[in-house]
């Protein structure tokens, strides 16, 4: 049985290599075929898992060199323990491990096609070398023992991640030298989507616990106080998993996830209102509502706020929607509000001269009460079209709360006494 180690198996995987591609990992052939050995992309997914444990994609697969290595070399040994050489050969090229075949496709034939792989196995295998190449036998035998002495990360990882666990029992079987094996664990799958702090942090909770607690621990500290200070309320079961992923995915120090992560967890403290950062931002948008002369639902407002502790909005954007909103409300100050004028301020006069007829307190008449907002949306044949203080005021004397007021009174009764003084009674 060929092994991955045999230098005859090694000459093969070369030789085919450098008869699809001449040794090219970024190849392309007009038919789809991909990198160094052009394999059809729809093996891929299945190859990868087969060999790997896990499926990668078209473009992790024509990026990475040592994954094609890996993948054909596991395939293309199956296919030499199966059908030997020849076999393997011509399964590669047609599908079919008939040698002899006179089938072709563009316009070579089977037998061809495996008379040339086998001429450059017979000379050395032709361009390039495989990065699962076969090594010599003074190479040092790789150990797990020698491993902690020369990289004790890689150590670590070798006994918890899946992948590199199968890369080393594969290194170890093959009698590849640590450098070479350490070459294959940064060339793979598992080490491209890991950063630097992700690949410490798992290597610490394997091989120092009591560290890894203290870590976890000062960070769950840190995560409880920028909680509070967002206004966010998780568990302590949530903290301590959010601790716990921050420092295996390497995020701990990155404020802008965390943040997204504690978006999640920011809800109202008291009644519909927000504690902390949160908080403020409620405020502002309030006050941004009131301002237009528009209000957002609870649960609309609530997910903006959400967004701007996540940064995924600010205070600038939510007035840009409110102000578009407002424009559409208001249409005969439209003009006015696109271009920065808050609605209040437009609306000042009518609640001023609204506040001194019917008698109110400061506050008491705002925007929001229903007869200055009819006055803000007049309208003349059908238009929208500003309404004048003259006309407004015609408006709230027809109002039944003007008629409780002294000023109503006192017109009341100076109307009363012109009407007997026109008919002749003194008074």
């Amino acid at each position: 049985m060929a092994s991955l180690a045999d230098s005859q198996f090694q000459a093969f995987l070369n030789a085919e290599k450098a008869q699809e591609s001449g040794g090219n990992y970024g190849a392309r052939s007009p038919a789809g075929a991909l990198g160094a050995y052009q394999v059809m992309p729809a093996n891929i997914a299945g190859w990868s898992k087969q060999i790997l444990g896990y499926s990668i994609s078209q473009q992790e697969f024509i990026q990475n060199h040592a994954l094609q290595d890996t993948i054909v070399a596991g395939i293309l040994l199956q296919y030499v323990n199966k059908y030997g050489y020849q076999g393997a050969a011509a399964m590669w090229f047609s599908g079919q491990p008939n040698p002899n075949s006179s089938a072709s496709d563009g316009g070579t034939t089977v037998s061809k096609y495996v008379q040339s792989v086998m001429s450059r196995m017979g000379s050395g295998g032709g361009s390039g070398s495989s990065q699962i190449g076969a090594v010599g036998t003074s190479t040092p035998i790789l150990s797990l023992d020698s491993l902690r002495s020369s990289s004790p990360l890689v150590a670590a990882l070798v006994t918890s991640v899946p992948e590199l666990n199968g890369i080393f029992q594969q290194a170890v079987s093959g009698q590849w030298s640590t450098d070479k094996f350490i070459s294959a664990v940064q060339n793979s799958h598992w080490w491209a989507t890991h950063s630097t702090s992700a690949r410490n942090a798992l290597a610490t909770m394997k091989s120092d616990p009591a560290t890894w607690n203290q870590q976890v621990t000062q960070l769950q500290a840190t995560l409880t106080n920028l909680a509070a200070q967002l206004g966010a309320i998780p568990t302590a079961q949530q903290v301590n998993a959010l601790a716990v992923d921050a420092l295996t995915n390497g995020y701990d120090g990155n404020q802008a996830v965390l943040r997204q992560k504690f978006a999640q967890y920011v809800n109202p403290v008291s009644g519909l209102h927000f504690g902390g950062e949160a908080g403020s931002d409620e405020t502002q948008l309030r006050q941004q509502m009131m301002q237009l002369g528009v209000f957002l639902p609870e649960n609309q407002l609530d997910a903006n706020i959400k967004k701007m502790i996540a940064g995924q909005t600010d205070a600038n954007a939510v007035e840009g929607q409110l102000r578009t909103q407002a424009a559409a409300t208001y249409p005969a100050y439209a003009k006015q509000i696109n271009s920065g004028m808050n609605v209040s301020d437009i609306a000042d006069p009518y609640i001023q001269q609204a506040s001194q007829l019917l008698e109110k307190g400061p506050g008491e008449v705002n925007i929001m009460n229903p007869m200055i907002k009819q006055a803000l949306q007049n309208t003349v044949n059908g238009k929208p079209a500003p309404l004048s203080l003259t006309d407004f005021e015609v408006r709230m004397r027809q109002q039944p709360d003007w008629l409780h007021t002294s000023n109503a009174q006192d017109s009341v009764m100076s109307t009363a006494h012109k009407v007997l003084q026109d008919m002749g009674f003194a008074y």
